[in-house]
């Protein structure tokens, strides 16, 4: 079970900066219980949220990650199949690197964020010495790597929403990394939402056709 980060923000909470804004949202049982009726009738029931206290990142008015159960559970792959050197697309709120930390097989964790401001408020919560955040685009970052420079596990984390449209993002992104990738029997590449995106583009082109 993946932890959540709220206790490393509460008492700061909210936390505004430059489009960025790390609120605290409360969720009640009579809520709890709509939220996972919308997901029933969506025909997401591996989906739910529980009543309780998360932490909900907003870029530009727009909700960017939680720390709910069910966002966890989006992120579930890499925390489960994570191991040796790491490399993440997306910093969000740090609930990946929190739990990722916490492994003993894991050596160490490299990750790509665009947004200083947001680096700013998230890396002072999770100093670590196999953490490394560094600023830059993931688009752009492949060519200022070293040459020998490879990882056993890579996740990409940078959309907002699950969307079909991310796929070709996802595509360029494998595409990319493919060779950063260090070929042993326990290497992992993902993206956030990729099954997801796939199931619901098959589905699609079954009921136009």
């Amino acid at each position: 079970m993946m932890d959540g980060v709220l206790k490393y923000y509460k008492k700061d909470l909210p936390i505004k900066k430059e489009g960025i804004e790390l609120a605290l949202i409360k969720i009640n049982k009579k809520q709890a219980k709509w939220e996972n009726l919308k997901f029933l009738m969506n025909g997401s029931y591996s989906s739910r949220v529980e009543p309780g206290e998360y932490v909900t990142l907003y870029m530009n008015g727009q909700v960017m990650m939680s720390d709910t159960q069910f966002e966890k559970r989006t992120c579930w792959e890499i925390v489960e199949k994570g191991h040796g050197d790491i490399l993440i697309a997306g910093l969000g709120i740090g609930v990946i690197v929190h739990n990722l930390l916490k492994k003993k097989e894991v050596k160490s964790i490299t990750v790509i964020e665009n947004n200083l401001d947001l680096i700013g408020i998230v890396e002072p919560k999770f100093k670590h010495k196999k953490l490394t955040i560094i600023y830059d685009d993931i688009f752009k970052y492949k060519d200022k790597m070293q040459k020998d420079e490879k990882y056993d596990c890579i996740w990409f984390d940078i959309w907002p929403t699950m969307d079909t449209d991310n796929l070709v993002d996802i595509k360029k992104l494998h595409n990319m990394f493919k060779f950063k990738l260090r070929r042993n029997r326990n290497h992992f590449m993902e993206s956030w939402s990729k099954h997801w995106c796939q199931r619901e583009q098959r589905e699609s082109y079954r009921s136009f056709w």
